[in-house]
């Protein structure tokens, strides 16, 4: 019963690790991509984005 849980727990880890390091490696490209085609652009939308989540 031990091992069964282990590698159920073991596959859940490795399954998280493998979406966290799939997001990250997007988000990467995703920035990348947007300051090589308009490196003036990236700062506006992150100005742009923080302004929306302020509270009033």
């Amino acid at each position: 019963l031990l091992l069964i849980l282990k590698s159920q727990y073991m596959q859940r880890s490795l399954q998280y690790l493998g979406k966290y390091a799939f997001i990250q490696r997007e988000t990467r490209r995703f920035w990348k991509d947007l300051r090589q085609t308009n490196p003036f652009h990236a700062p506006i939308l992150i100005h742009r984005e923080a302004a929306l989540l302020e509270l009033p």
